[in-house]
């Protein structure tokens, strides 16, 4: 935790940084292991890939994602 922190000394406030820090991972692995992600992508009227991205943990950064990007293709989404 020193190296990690780039710390001498492990107080209370850096075990609870730690505990929270290892929580979210492992709650963003348990989520993946789950199925629980989330993919775009985008292909043109033939059916061939232009673009996409996966491996989303969050639906709606996925869908702001693709948003986005739709607009650099100039299509606005339904």
């Amino acid at each position: 935790m020193r190296n990690e922190y780039k710390i001498k000394r492990i107080t209370a406030q850096v075990l609870e940084k730690a505990e929270k820090t290892m929580q979210a991972e492992l709650d963003a692995l348990e989520d993946w292991l789950n199925g629980e992600v989330y993919a775009w992508a985008i292909k043109d009227e033939c059916g061939n890939y232009l673009d996409g991205c996966s491996g989303y943990l969050d639906e709606e950064i996925c869908q702001s994602d693709l948003q986005e990007v739709l607009s650099e293709y100039g299509v606005e989404a339904a």
